[in-house]
């Protein structure tokens, strides 16, 4: 009996703690409901223009935790610590990017630093769970310049990261957000007057940047029962003559067309290639896909982003880059792959597979 009553209690406890967790921990905050009108939100819910299917009928959560534990490739994660570029703000000169890994992007456009997605810890809100791959540098968040502009696509945990925005507030002048993302900063003691919130295809003019946002095809949420109550997007930046797209989370749809459309010409396309699997093929582009939307958008080079830096899927950690490359190649469009912290400009672009004698390690 007293074995049984222990057991109990211990159940008892960790639900609490989960219960408590969930609702009460700031990771989760920021919970709530569109109060406003917006043409792609319906019935409590922000929409996407064509139907998606987050996972196939066949696939349930309990077979995606099975796959993940048993059936993943050997290979997701790096055996071995990556060799990565230090980078030294010094050298950050105008119109150069870094890239830091997955979506995050940072860039000096007209001496304004701009950084996309910033996220440096777990891509979870919990601290054990899919952390970042080993590297030789790790990028840190002393290491970064003053920040004037932060750009979030979306509020899922390895685009939106509670303890970095924490911890970079202090070096960062505004932030251009999703509609209702903002709900999730200002519980985590952003100033209210530090963010605006767009819709699909608004912009905003900051200094003769233009921050265009644009459609995507994905969802949002943070917890289990605030699935879209936030809004998904990508955006389009242009300055002077230089025009630079972002794509993050998506499948690869029509609207793609219609962006070349409205924005074109695309100097570069960042177009995500990554935590890919045909179980959610409506949410996330495979790599010839993003081949395709490249293709689409007219870019004249493209840059596979999304790839590196946390193990979200089945595939081993260098598939994405490999097929993204060899589909490139067969389509005639041109694609470059910097190191993780490695300074480019739009006239130097590195096109060295540095990845390529990893694999053999």
């Amino acid at each position: 009996m007293k074995k049984r009553y222990m057991w109990l209690i211990m159940i008892i406890t960790i639900v609490i703690w989960i219960v408590w967790f969930v609702n009460f921990h700031p990771v989760f905050w920021g919970k709530a409901t569109w109060i406003g009108f917006s043409p792609n939100y319906k019935d409590g819910k922000f929409q996407n223009i064509e139907n998606v299917a987050i996972n196939t009928q066949d696939w349930s959560i309990f077979s995606m935790i099975y796959d993940f534990l048993f059936n993943g490739s050997p290979e997701k994660v790096p055996k071995i610590t990556i060799p990565t570029k230090k980078i030294d703000n010094s050298k950050l000169s105008d119109n150069s990017f870094v890239w830091l890994g997955h979506s995050t992007v940072l860039m000096d456009i007209d001496q304004k630093k701009i950084i996309t997605d910033p996220v440096f810890y777990e891509a979870s809100p919990l601290l054990f769970w899919w952390k970042p791959f080993k590297y030789s540098h790790t990028p840190k968040i002393e290491d970064l310049p003053n920040i004037d502009v932060v750009v979030i696509s979306h509020d899922h945990y390895d685009h939106l990261d509670y303890k970095t925005i924490t911890e970079i507030d202090s070096k960062v002048g505004e932030y251009l957000v999703p509609l209702w993302v903002g709900s999730h900063l200002k519980k985590w003691w952003v100033k209210p007057e530090k963010i605006t919130e767009f819709d699909w295809y608004d912009s905003k003019n900051i200094e003769g940047i233009d921050f265009n946002f644009t459609p995507a095809q994905h969802f949002s949420g943070r917890g289990i029962t605030d699935r879209a109550s936030t809004l998904w997007w990508w955006w389009a930046i242009k300055w002077k003559e230089n025009n630079v797209y972002f794509s993050w989370d998506t499948w690869y749809f029509k609207e793609f067309k219609k962006i070349w459309e409205k924005f074109w010409p695309f100097d570069i396309a960042f177009l995500e290639n990554g935590a890919y699997n045909k179980n959610w093929k409506d949410i996330h582009m495979m790599p010839e896909e993003a081949v395709m939307a490249g293709l689409d958008l007219k870019a004249k080079t493209m840059m596979p982003i999304h790839w590196w830096k946390f193990d979200l899927s089945l595939h081993s950690w260098y598939e994405p880059i490999e097929r993204v490359t060899k589909a490139a190649k067969n389509k005639n469009i041109e694609v470059f792959h910097p190191q993780v912290w490695e300074i480019f400009e739009k006239n130097n672009l590195p096109k060295e597979k540095w990845w390529s004698e990893l694999i053999k390690k």
